[in-house]
């Protein structure tokens, strides 16, 4: 029986992006995944009148 390996929090195995996470479930997406290696947040305020 082949038995999948986990990686440590905050690596990514080989396939990682290929994966997918599903939009609707019992759970919120990325609840029950591995912790990220990093993220980017990026939040912009316009300012603009027109």
């Amino acid at each position: 029986m082949h038995k999948k390996t986990q990686s440590a929090p905050g690596t990514l195995s080989p396939d990682a992006r290929n994966e997918k996470q599903p939009f609707y479930g019992e759970h919120q997406a990325g609840i029950l995944t591995p912790q990220q290696a990093a993220m980017m947040l990026v939040a912009f305020d316009v300012l603009a009148s027109d």
